[in-house]
């Protein structure tokens, strides 16, 4: 492609989307407030719930299968799992070294 050629380009570029941006502004320049607006939109009231959510533990309608305990229970076993690893060395040395194998 030559330097006219792409002139060309460019210009025919330039025109196509001015065209479009002309296009744009003026559909929404025809476009009536009232489109945008409707007097017909009511609002319906949620419908009332004829039976309530289950209840869980403590009268919650959320809840977990996991408790707090069972979650430190669990970090707790993994850290011992980890000392007895390491004969409960010191955690330095270990990183030092670079052998922090598991």
């Amino acid at each position: 492609m030559n330097e006219e050629q792409k002139t060309q380009y460019l210009k025919e570029l330039n025109e196509t989307s001015e065209r479009v941006r002309e296009h744009i502004r003026q559909e929404q320049a025809n476009k009536s407030p009232e489109v945008a607006q409707s007097s017909e939109f009511k609002r319906v009231p949620m419908p009332k719930m004829n039976v309530p959510p289950p209840m869980l533990e403590k009268n919650a309608t959320a809840g977990s299968s996991s408790t707090l305990e069972m979650w430190d229970e669990n970090v707790n076993q993994r850290l011992n799992e980890i000392d007895n690893k390491m004969n409960k060395s010191d955690l330095s040395v270990f990183f030092t070294k670079g052998e922090m194998e598991f």
